[in-house]
């Protein structure tokens, strides 16, 4: 299926496409990344600590439940944590690179086709719109839906929560920006 069918499926009748796009900004890093990157760190510090911990503990331990148990705790914790440090980001950017967005005379519409294709989509009159560096963001700030979504637990959580909708990752704001004027 193709970027216009997928577009033409969620307009009305009496919508006019001002501007469609998608995020052309890769940012490695976001806002929430001052919590996120510390966090990761200290998680990557207690999982070496603790690969080393269980290493020491196969050596030295012959037999016995802990031999094994250790070093499967251990496996488990290299598999969450080399998700969290680089998975979120690689994530993230595959979730972005799946991202359509689009500008009517009425409406704004965040459509995403990564698994299946989600819609989200906002009277133009009713959005408080907020600028930041790459994006525009339609809402006030949903400090834990983003934490959550930039952590790319959505991955593998189905949660309650919902990232800010806005436009990521765009060129040049002030273009598209121009738009709801």
């Amino acid at each position: 299926m193709n970027i216009d069918s997928i577009i033409d499926s969620y307009l009305s009748d009496d919508e006019t496409v001002l501007w469609k796009g998608s995020p052309q900004h890769f940012l490695l890093f976001n806002c929430y990344d001052w919590f996120l990157v510390p966090f990761t760190l200290i998680f990557g510090g207690v999982l070496i600590a603790y690969s080393i911990a269980s290493a020491y503990s196969m050596l030295t331990l012959t037999g016995g439940s802990a031999a094994v148990i250790f070093p499967t705790i251990g496996i488990l914790f290299l598999l969450i944590g080399g998700y969290i440090i680089f998975g979120r980001l690689w994530y993230r950017n595959k979730r972005r690179k799946n991202d359509i967005y689009v500008v009517t005379n009425t409406r704004i519409h965040i459509i995403n086709t990564l698994r299946e294709t989600t819609h989200k989509s906002f009277l133009k009159n009713e959005i408080c719109l907020q600028t930041y560096r790459h994006s525009l963001l339609f809402m006030k700030k949903n400090i834990p839906g983003d934490l959550f979504y930039n952590l790319g637990l959505d991955l593998f959580f189905h949660a309650h929560t919902e990232e800010t909708p806005g436009f990521y990752g765009l060129q040049n704001v002030d273009d598209v920006r121009k738009l709801f004027t």
